[in-house]
């Protein structure tokens, strides 16, 4: 697990060393043990690493091949690497000098073409330069796990796997994108394919894009599909049953220690579930004050059963709430506004205390139907033809005015809120994760946005789930190709990665997400039964009590509403209230005041939509500081390498 960047200049002049140190200097957190270069005219890559296999000098990236055509710089992890190189040997006779799954990629890339990317299980984000073919190719795993930044506008590509990682590669800071911060505020995060920032792009998951000097070329290797052929319940848990402990087993492979995130939930149960209790390895859980909010319990059990060791890593960040939060939002780069991500950012501090690798649950609910919003969707789908739009909106928004002190997780008042507003929305299943009320949205916007509001900020996500099919498979659709790579991924990717941690998903294997598209989404979550049904039977039949395989889903969240009254009161005392006029253009000073004030004061509860205008006002806050150092100091080293 790593962070690579990279330049090509379309004109042809030399890329500076000094350029790409900086670049990869923006991302030693990704990379504690190492870094490297290599450039040779207007080509280069850059490498942080951290080592988790082929510890020596030999995994060292940017890797060659012997005969020098192939440089790679890469980000991730190769399940298959044991496969794959039995394979490269008898098909091609490849000696392999090295033990790192970085080497396999070029021997494929040498044996396969682009090919390659369709063989691989893994999660990576690629970055490789042919000096045969003079070709730069870009690739991004099937579903998005691992990201990667880039900018091709004008005489530069850059690339990276942050967003500040690109900047020393530029001349100057980019511009907000209007459109982006749109569906920024309203769902948190702008999808897997685009930024807050102009004309900076994600590569899209499954995604290989290639520059051959003249044209860019991009084509998609792997999509979520939903191919139902499993229309029994023991059939589903079988075929589980018989792929989970091979696909957990091929993620332990690792040369430093590993460990598990564990919650009370079914998820990350079936992972330590499916470890040898010889491995002894140590599980983690994230602990909260409020009991709603905390798992801790349950988390001890499942721990008891596997033999494992718990540690309690405490979530509650009353003392030093403000320079997290700054912190977080700085290794998103402002793109994401999940609450949950404070708590992840915690967990894997202390996670990485003690092991340098960990395995988690993410996935599961948007590849085995662990959602609620997919019952509401059902529902919403049947009823949404006798119930009149206005009605729905003006009921829905009256009631999100109500219950400003009650401090629970989801009171049933604002569950009837977002189920009404969801009603009224283009796409009901998008509205569900929609964090800004529809309702609030032109008066919250400024000039900079005005042009935006009557634009639907979930068009995209709509679009993922696609117009044809059953309306459970087009949202899981939509889940797995929008919302996680989009919120889900990023997240985990952002707070690991942010202390050098790496973090591995079992559910995201090409196996189980293939198997998951095969089941019946009737078998998934069935009508009046549970959600993630074959999973839970699969956990029970785990010997599991059913507290854990029958309860509720809680999730991995933080008590929003508490925390910003509470611990992250100053921070937004001073950007949403004292020095809120420095959000226009693009946000109504006055409207952010006074959101923030009735929360403070309990009238109403505004806690998510304010998360994330607290997230756009640190961004903001931190952004032209943080740009003009990068880009000030990238100059001058330049201009000292000269």
């Amino acid at each position: 697990m790593c962070g690579i960047v990279g330049i090509y200049h379309l004109e042809g002049r030399p890329v500076e060393a000094a350029r790409l140190t900086a670049m990869t200097g923006m991302l030693a957190h990704r990379g504690p043990d190492g870094e490297g270069i290599w450039h040779e005219g207007p080509v280069g890559l850059g490498h942080r690493r951290l080592a988790i296999r082929g510890l020596g000098a030999e995994g060292a990236q940017p890797m060659r091949d012997p005969g020098g055509r192939v440089v790679v710089s890469y980000n991730g992890e190769v399940y298959n690497d044991g496969e794959l190189r039995r394979a490269l040997s008898r098909e091609t006779g490849y000696v392999f000098r090295t033990t790192c799954d970085t080497e396999t990629l070029i021997a494929g890339w040498l044996a396969w073409g682009e090919a390659i990317f369709e063989r691989l299980d893994g999660m990576f984000a690629v970055a490789l330069w042919d000096r045969r073919q003079n070709k730069l190719v870009l690739a991004r795993d099937p579903v998005g796990i691992k990201p990667l930044y880039l900018y091709r506008t004008g005489p530069t590509i850059a690339f990276a796997s942050e967003i500040k990682g690109l900047l020393p590669a530029l001349d100057n800071p980019p511009a907000l994108n209007a459109a982006a911060l749109h569906g920024f505020l309203a769902q948190g995060h702008v999808g897997p394919g685009g930024s807050l920032l102009t004309d900076v792009e994600q590569v899209m998951p499954g995604t290989v894009l290639t520059w051959n000097g003249e044209v860019w070329s991009e084509r998609r290797f792997w999509r979520p599909a939903r191919r139902p052929e499993i229309h029994r319940l023991d059939d589903a848990v079988a075929a589980f049953n018989e792929i989970w402990p091979r696909t957990v087993a091929d993620m332990l492979v690792s040369e430093v220690p590993v460990g598990i995130l564990q919650s009370g939930g079914i998820d990350s149960s079936l992972v330590t579930m499916a470890v040898d209790r010889s491995a002894g390895l140590p599980v983690f859980v994230a602990g909260f004050n409020e009991a709603s909010h905390d798992e801790t319990g349950l988390a001890e059990v499942v721990a008891a059963k596997a033999g494992a060791t718990l540690i309690r890593v405490s979530a509650d960040l009353e003392d030093d709430a403000v320079n997290i939060f700054r912190a977080l939002v700085h290794h998103v780069d402002g793109q994401l506004a999940d609450s949950s991500a404070l708590a992840a950012y915690r967990l894997c501090a202390e996670v990485r205390r003690h092991v340098s690798v960990a395995l988690s649950g993410d996935g599961a609910d948007e590849f085995f139907a662990g959602y609620g919003t997919y019952a509401a969707s059902r529902l919403a789908h049947t009823v949404r033809p006798f119930v009149p739009k206005s009605m729905a909106a003006g009921l829905g928004a009256a009631l999100a005015r109500l219950g400003g002190g009650d401090e629970r997780r989801l009171p049933p008042v604002e569950i009837l809120s977002r189920f009404l507003l969801g009603l009224s929305a283009p796409q009901p299943h998008c509205a569900w994760r929609q964090l800004l009320p529809s309702f609030l949205h032109a008066e919250l916007a400024g000039p900079n946005l005005a042009a935006g509001v009557d634009l639907d900020p979930a068009a995209d996500y709509a679009a993922a789930m696609g117009e044809v099919g059953a309306i459970t498979d087009r949202c899981l659709l939509g889940d797995q190709s929008h919302y996680l790579p989009g919120d889900m991924l990023m997240k985990m990717d952002a707070m690991s990665m942010a202390h050098g941690l790496e973090i591995r998903v079992p559910f995201l294997s090409r196996a189980v997400m293939d198997l998951a598209g095969s089941i019946d989404a009737a078998v998934l979550y069935p009508r009046g039964g549970p959600p993630k049904a074959p999973l839970r039977r699969a956990l029970a039949g785990m010997g599991l009590p059913s507290a854990i395989t029958d309860g509720r889903k809680k999730g991995f969240n933080i008590p929003v509403n508490r925390f910003l009254r509470g611990p992250l009161r100053p921070l937004c005392e001073d950007l949403l209230d004292r020095r809120a006029d420095a959000l226009y253009p693009w946000l109504q000073p006055e409207v952010v005041r006074r959101l923030w004030r009735q929360h403070r004061d309990r009238q109403r509860r505004w806690g998510y939509c304010l998360w994330t205008i607290l997230t756009f006002a640190t961004w903001i806050d931190s952004r032209e500081a943080i740009s003009g150092a990068v880009l000030s100091s990238a100059k001058s080293a330049i201009s000292v390498s000269r």
